[in-house]
Order: structure tokens, then sequence, then C-alpha cells
């Protein structure tokens, strides 16, 4: 029988999942944070007539609309910033040790062994060096 060699997850499993929960994490508090907007703004009374009542449902059908559009282009934006943000903090994890471990292996080859790699607490192939 032919078995596979066990092979070394550079990056840990909790390390990705913890990036997807903080992403998923910050679009339910938009979601949140849309639903009470739209609910502090949105109470109106409706008036003493049904006609006075059915006159100002239709208006508030069209702030509602308009609240709406303005609400979700900005906490999409804010999103947006947002998972920018913490997928930038986390590929920093990764990629700023990995140059640090080229520039020493650079000075390693060239003949320099009293370099040292240097990796802080959070990067995510501290487990692998």
């Amino acid at each position: 029988m032919h078995q596979t060699p066990a092979t070394t997850q550079v990056i840990s499993r909790s390390y990705l999942s913890g990036l997807v929960i903080k992403c998923g994490l910050l679009f339910a508090g938009g979601l949140i944070l849309t639903g009470l907007i739209l609910y502090f703004t949105s109470h109106q009374p409706l008036g003493p007539s049904y006609q006075e009542s059915f006159s100002r449902l239709s208006q508030f059908k069209e702030e509602l609309l308009t609240k709406s559009i303005i609400i979700y282009c900005l906490l999409t934006t804010m999103i947006l910033v947002g998972v920018i943000f913490i997928t930038m903090i986390y590929s920093h994890r990764v990629v700023g040790p990995l140059v640090g471990i080229k520039r020493v292996v650079k000075a390693i080859a060239s003949g320099d062994l009293s370099q040292k790699a240097r990796l802080r607490k959070k990067d995510a192939i501290k487990p692998m060096a």
C-alpha cells in the first residue's frame, strides 16, 4: 500500500477560522446596526383619520426607501473597510515573517551565519519556525 506522508500545515486552522469569524461578526454587526437605525428613524405617527394615515403611509414608503439606500451604502462601505483592515492585519502576520525569513536565508547563503530570524508572538508561521 502507498501511504502519503503527513503534511505540516503552515497556517493553523484556528488562525484561518479566526479571520472568518471576525469578518462574519463585522457583517452581523452591520446588519444589526442597519436594523436599529431603520427602527429608530422610522417611527412616525400615522394621523387621526384613515385618509391622513393612507397619505402618510405612501409618503413613509418613499422616505423608507431613501433612508434604506443611504444606510445600506454607508454600512456596506464601513463593512468593506473593516474587512479590508482585518484582512491586511491577518495577511501581515503571514507575509511579514516570510519576508524576514527570506532576508535571513539570503544572508546565510552569502556566508553570514550570525543572522537570526525574529518572529512576533502573533505571527501565523511561528509554530512552524
